[in-house]
């Protein structure tokens, strides 16, 4: 008779914990909280093919490898303030993405334990990173080894990969893979970016890399280079190798971007090429080789390669032969028939956008507050916005605390001696506190700002002033010369800022 009722008890108590579980993850079927490697495990195989966040409540030590598995839809997040990590305790991948799964990454850190080794991530299906950091993934020797391994689908839209430390590379995209950055960061690492396959740059920043900023090899690889910056790399920004005889060789694509103050010991301080190199526009500038070619080296002695120069502006670099070009061997092309597009051995023209406001005889002008909503990417955003005869004027570091992370990230620096703004595009703002506190209502007095304003070392004629102490620009001028877009919903009166 006891033992009926015990086992009466204990089925009912199992009911009932299997009921507790069930209603768990039922109240919230998409949102998981974790704090220890069990239940985040747990709560990927719960999630099936059910898009799901798991949201880290602590920093979790794995003993074995992460799997995502195939079908599987995964975000992983901090939420608040705080940033937790998954750290790797033995040597294996901290995470694996397998094929046909898809994570993605918010506010998390992904590293390892001392005296471990393996990749932060390897990734066979697709892997969008949003924030957080990829640290401290050391190769320990062993070739090829990285923050990412990437052999799917990888987006990097912010965040930072680095200090993936010794023979260990930021991202090593491998054959088959793609790769696009549209902003976040990848420094400090061997070589930035090891591309075999197809890897294309809308922004971020690939910035002081041991080795090169970005390396391109293998028969068929492609680096498209829409904008970003790379800069400021131990061996240079950006080697194209040889490729083989009878294949595709490697291939670098410059539309846009900055690849500025990068150094080696060898030749091609800014481009070393040694297949082909298209450069339609963008700056190679203030790069620096011990042998030559401090801008661009031509080595490209390949039957099917070659370096076209159709735009864009290679000046300020230094070698010991050739500071801006130097041309061992092969092909090379001068289409810069156009001096507006471009020129080698001299600096663009100051940009100039025509004053809409007339600023004659330091006049001032009233401003009335914005009363236009103002969407970011589709979010919400309260700016400092004032309305001065018809155009909006918006606090720029307003503007650049509202960027930071996307293709048009910029930061602001201030020189008093000068009385100068200066403006770094592809740089993450650095708060200064104050951003984005709103506005009273009420109409105020706008002074012409007297300051010299300067976008990545060119002066800019923007339309500018100065409202209780900071500086406001015209919305549509800072889109121009930042590559954002502004648009206008009449409909909903709604400002419509758009950065990728």
């Amino acid at each position: 008779m006891r033992q009926k009722i015990f086992m009466c008890f204990l089925v009912v108590a199992m009911l009932f914990y299997v009921s507790m579980v069930t209603n768990f993850y039922a109240a919230d079927a998409t949102k998981v909280m974790v704090s220890t490697e069990g239940m985040l495990r747990a709560a990927v195989i719960q999630a099936g093919n059910t898009p799901t966040t798991i949201v880290l409540m602590a920093d979790i030590e794995l003993m074995s490898n992460f799997a995502i598995p195939a079908g599987a839809d995964i975000t992983l997040r901090s939420e608040g303030s705080s940033e937790f990590s998954l750290i790797a305790n033995r040597s294996i991948p901290a995470i694996h993405i397998q094929r046909n799964a898809i994570l993605t990454m918010e506010n998390i850190g992904v590293s390892r334990a001392a005296d471990t080794f393996g990749a932060g991530v390897i990734n066979n299906g697709s892997f969008i990173m949003n924030s957080g950091n990829i640290i401290n993934n050391d190769a320990h020797g062993q070739t090829l080894l990285s923050g990412v391994i990437n052999y799917g689908v990888f987006v990097m839209n912010g965040g930072v990969i680095s200090q993936n430390n010794t023979h260990s590379h930021g991202v090593v995209n491998q054959s088959g893979g793609i790769f696009e950055m549209n902003g976040g960061t990848i420094s400090e690492n061997a070589t930035g970016v090891i591309n075999l396959s197809s890897f294309i740059m809308f922004g971020g920043n690939i910035s002081r890399n041991n080795d090169r900023g970005v390396t391109i090899a293998g028969s068929g690889s492609v680096f498209t280079m829409h904008n970003g910056r790379i800069e400021g790399n131990g061996e240079g920004g950006v080697w194209v190798q040889r490729g083989h005889h009878n294949a595709r060789t490697p291939e670098f694509t410059m539309y846009n971007g900055i690849i500025n103050g990068n150094h080696t010991p060898y030749s091609g301080g800014g481009v070393s090429n040694d297949t082909t190199f298209n450069m339609h526009g963008g700056r190679i500038s203030n790069n620096a080789a011990a042998d030559s070619g401090g801008g661009i080296f031509v080595g490209a002695f390949m039957a099917n390669g070659a370096t076209n120069i159709y735009g864009g502006w290679i000046y300020g670099n230094s070698a010991s032969s050739g500071a801006d070009l130097f041309i061992r061997y092969g092909r090379f092309h001068n289409n810069l028939f156009d001096p507006n597009l471009g020129a080698i051995g001299s600096p663009p023209p100051p940009t100039i956008l025509s004053p809409q406001i007339s600023q004659a005889h330091n006049e001032s002008v009233v401003a009335q507050p914005t009363t236009a909503s103002v969407l970011v990417n589709g979010q919400s955003v309260r700016f400092q916005a004032y309305n001065i005869s018809g155009n909006n004027f918006f606090r720029l570091r307003d503007i650049a605390y509202a960027l930071n992370g996307t293709t048009a990230q910029f930061n602001i620096d201030w020189d008093a001696v000068t009385n100068a703004i200066i403006l770094t595009i592809g740089q993450r703002y650095q708060s200064v506190g104050g951003e984005l506190q709103g506005i009273s209502a009420g109409s105020v007095e706008a002074t012409p700002t007297e300051s010299t304003i300067f976008i990545d070392g060119q002066r800019a004629n923007l339309t500018a002033f100065n409202i209780a102490g900071s500086n406001y620009f015209m919305l549509r001028d800072l889109g121009v010369v930042l590559n954002f877009g502004v648009d206008w919903n009449a409909e909903t009166s709604t400002i419509l800022i758009i950065a990728r």
